[in-house]
């Protein structure tokens, strides 16, 4: 027979939680620099915000204009004209 794992949630103080958010350039990143999921990390975000904490919301990464550019290039030459 075979022994369950317990498994407690990772316990994170609050302080290194918001150094870490600070820190970082998006939410899996912050997971991944803790141990814990993007669910956990995002969830623990909104959570601080209703108690006040003032901590900046996570921007998706936004294409610089050289990149945007460049693709829209690659979807004018890849598309067919009608």
């Amino acid at each position: 027979m075979e022994q369950q794992q317990n498994k407690s949630p990772k316990v994170i103080d609050n302080r290194e939680f918001v150094v870490t958010w600070i820190n970082s350039l998006t939410v899996g990143a912050v997971a991944s620099a803790l141990g814990i999921t993007k669910k956990s990390a995002s969830t623990r975000a909104s959570y601080l915000r209703k108690l006040g904490v003032k901590l900046p919301k996570m921007r998706p990464p936004v294409a610089d204009n050289l990149e945007v550019a460049q693709l829209n290039s690659l979807i004018k030459q890849h598309t067919r004209s009608g």
